[in-house]
């Protein structure tokens, strides 16, 4: 149940809007961070995948690592055929490598023009640390960093950005997180030998989320959470 007055939309993924109190708060700026392997990708895609599938919001994916031929490829496995719903234009797929995150800065009219035409409500940044290299120092990035957010703020979607949380990227993680309305945190523990994920609602205002960490599973059909799990972690 989502806490009253206040708008929301399904994240798509099972289990999820229950530990989040109903979902996302609708154009707002979402933070997802964790380390290699814990699902962060998948957690945006399907997020865009199901708004434009099931839920009628079409969706932007904006990545600077993963091309796109292969980022297709790879979600097949889960049944989700994103090159169908890219040529319906339910889904637009924009490709800027490391080295081209200064044309992306440059290209902010180009992104609004395309959102305006194809109606896109979801937007992921994939990864949104990549962004820090446009900047030459600390000062100037976090600057940049809160200038851009109060951009998208004005682009009027529902916005995830994705991050690491190594040592390159924490910075950057975390200039994300205090920027935005909410946060997520994905885990990938070495538990008895064994990797298993987990996910956690660090931060999501005017909610009423839980506060512990829970088991997340990579699926045949993508994520999926159990909301009565507790996963046991030390940071």
């Amino acid at each position: 149940m989502k806490t009253k007055n206040i708008d929301k939309i399904s994240s798509g993924i099972p289990g999820f809007d229950e530990i989040s109190d109903g979902g996302f708060i609708r154009n707002s700026i979402i933070s997802v961070s964790g380390d290699v392997g814990s699902g962060k990708t998948i957690f945006g895609m399907q997020f865009i995948y199901k708004g434009a599938a099931e839920f009628e919001e079409n969706g932007m994916y904006i990545c600077f690592e993963e091309p796109k031929k292969i980022m297709y490829r790879s979600m097949l496995k889960f049944g989700w055929n994103i090159k169908a719903l890219e040529d319906t234009q339910k889904i637009t797929f924009l490709e800027y490598p490391p080295h081209e995150v200064d044309i992306f800065f440059e290209q902010e009219e180009t992104l609004l023009n395309l959102i305006d035409k194809f109606g896109v409500s979801r937007i992921v940044i994939d990864p949104v640390s990549v962004m820090g290299m446009h900047f030459q120092d600390d000062a100037s990035r976090k600057a940049g960093l809160m200038k851009f957010a109060d951009k998208l703020r004005q682009w009027g979607c529902t916005a995830i950005l994705l991050s690491g949380t190594h040592d390159q990227s924490v910075d950057i993680t975390r200039s994300i997180e205090a920027l935005a309305d909410a946060s997520i945190r994905l885990y990938n523990p070495l538990i008895e030998g064994r990797r298993t994920r987990g996910i956690e609602v660090v931060e999501l205002r005017g909610s009423a989320h839980s506060q512990i960490v829970h088991q997340m599973i990579i699926g045949a059909k993508g994520i999926e959470i159990d909301p009565h799990s507790v996963l046991e972690i030390s940071e």
